[in-house]
């Protein structure tokens, strides 16, 4: 659509001041027409001019290149309308700080509707903001190691933004390579160390698809003007959905009756049941929880309702909930018969589970990790395993991932030991999850909002 009638013009101006709600910098008002004139999308169902140029954008990937052109086209014509104003004596004019700003002497009541919402979506912007958001709507997006999300999730919402490039698996070899010219990266694991910052001048924007930051020099990325954000609380059904099942699984045996029946050996001894892996019933149990965050606090919840005694510690200080006896570190240790860890990995957690804290936990105690792997010391819990220190352990996750072969764990008794590779957050609904508020952080950067930001 075009417009050349300068009447017109102004009445578009007019009807998009009104929507601005203020006195207007002049240099808006050239965004005005090529905007208008940009049809295809409901302008109606955007909250934010962001969510408009995004619209755009997917709409048309060449849509910036349409925008400059347009621009030029409409200056003069915009030019020529504010000149007719200003000798009719139909527009006021006045300058702050330098800048011009302008407004109606009188509005009518007959509004252009596109016209006012765009004002509305215009307000609180000078050119600068305008501008910025442009370019942040614009942004070279890398995505890397997206089989860490695997490959049944549906990714193709991310080509609403108009310049993104995949990688299945980035090594951080050629990490530098991939992401040297790209405003924002996605990554999971790949170290952003102050070395890799510094080689990336156009970085903006880090989104980890993840809670944790430990791969991220957050105070380096912000000295260098970078936001890194995260995404948090996705995953605590299932982290504590695979807390339950190890902890069941350990105390019932589960795995050990299977083989037990498989093999034959249930038939060969003729007994209607076997006793000689003996469990417990939960209401006779204490549960220590090492970190009442989100996902403690459901497992805590969980382990409850199967009438465990739950109690806690916390490893930051902090007493979280109430509702549960916070004991130190060490006397949790000393009367729980399980015990699962839900603590962020810091300098202070560690190796936290080392060979003094075996020795002080009962000989029939299960130990589950389903947070970080340095948490727990692999060659003291394989140890304790085989001393017959610990009756079972659980892991997830592992000091060293994927688990090497030299993994002392591997030399713990197997019996004793249920490992997962890493997937106890990776339910279908958790890792979409994750990859919907992936999408929203990006869009929020995009609108000029900060969304997860973890290190302002």
């Amino acid at each position: 659509m075009r417009l050349n009638d300068e009447k017109k013009i102004l009445k578009l101006l007019e009807s998009f001041t009104k929507g601005y709600g203020a006195e207007v910098p002049m240099s808006l008002y050239n965004y005005v027409l090529p905007l208008y004139c940009y049809e295809g999308v409901d302008y109606p169902s955007c909250t934010h001019l962001g969510a408009l140029l995004r619209g755009f954008i997917k709409q048309d990937h060449h849509f910036m290149e349409t925008f400059g052109k347009d621009y030029k086209s409409y200056e003069s014509l915009i030019s020529k309308a504010l000149s007719m104003a200003f000798i009719h004596k139909t527009m006021h004019f006045d300058v702050h700080d330098g800048d011009l700003y302008a407004s109606f002497v009188e509005m009518s009541e007959d509004d252009d509707p596109k016209a006012y919402a765009l004002g509305t979506l215009f307000k609180g912007y000078d050119e600068i903001g305008i501008r910025e958001l442009l370019a942040r709507c614009v942004s070279r997006i890398v995505f890397l190691q997206t089989k860490s999300l695997g490959e049944d999730m549906d990714l193709s919402r991310f080509s609403d933004f108009c310049d993104i490039t995949y990688y299945d698996y980035m090594d951080q070899e050629h990490l530098l390579e991939a992401i040297r010219q790209a405003n924002i990266v996605i990554t999971n694991k790949n170290l952003f160390t102050k070395e890799i910052i510094d080689a990336c001048l156009s970085l903006k924007l880090i989104c980890l698809t993840a809670t944790g930051t430990n791969n991220v020099d957050l105070a380096y990325a912000k000295e260098k003007g970078i936001k890194v954000c995260n995404v948090s609380g996705y995953s605590t059904d299932a982290v504590a959905q695979l807390t339950i099942g190890m902890a069941l699984d350990l105390n019932l045996h589960i795995h050990d009756y299977d083989t037990y029946v498989k093999s034959g050996q249930y038939a060969k001894d003729g007994q209607f049941s076997y006793f000689k892996l003996p469990f417990h019933s939960f209401s006779h149990l204490t549960w220590g929880i090492v970190g009442l965050g989100h996902i403690g606090r459901k497992v805590a919840s969980v382990a409850t309702a199967l009438g465990a005694q739950v109690v806690y510690t916390s490893v930051s200080g902090v007493k979280r909930h109430e509702s549960y006896p916070c004991l130190d570190f060490d006397r949790l240790l000393e009367i729980s018969d399980i015990i699962s860890i839900h603590c962020p990995l810091t300098e202070k957690t560690r190796h936290l589970f080392d060979e003094d804290a075996f020795e002080k936990m009962k000989s029939s105690a299960i130990l589950i990790n389903v947070a970080r792997g340095p948490i727990v010391d692999e060659e003291a819990l394989a140890k304790a395993l085989n001393g017959n220190q610990l009756a079972a352990a659980g892991l997830d996750v592992f000091e060293e991932e994927p688990l090497p072969l030299n993994s002392p764990l591997y030399q713990a008794d197997p019996h004793k030991l249920l490992l997962s590779p890493h997937a106890g957050w990776a339910s279908v609904e958790a890792r979409s999850l994750l990859c919907d508020e992936v999408y929203e952080n990006i869009t929020a950067y995009m609108d000029g909002i900060d969304r997860n930001i973890v290190n302002n």
